[in-house]
């Protein structure tokens, strides 16, 4: 699986398309994660990851994702 790199610059532009490139990289990541879950037919009703410049969270088609903030701390139960 290739998910790409982002190279190291120091100016705004440069740095936005670094963020850009690595966010679409980590949902490449989860994407096939869960691809691979769901083929190997193990259960998932929960999904957690850190995002680390936002929070959100919501239940889409039977599974509650939460991706936390930088800090933010969830219970599992």
């Amino acid at each position: 699986m290739k998910i790409g790199y982002a190279r190291v610059s120091t100016t705004a532009q440069n740095l936005d398309m670094q963020i850009e490139a690595l966010n679409k990289a980590e949902r490449k990541v989860m994407d096939y994660i869960q691809a691979y879950l769901y083929a190997h037919s193990h259960p998932v009703n929960q999904w957690f990851y850190g995002h680390f410049h936002q929070s959100w969270h919501d239940e889409i088609d039977g599974i509650k994702y939460n991706m936390l903030d930088c800090l933010e701390l969830r219970e599992l139960r």
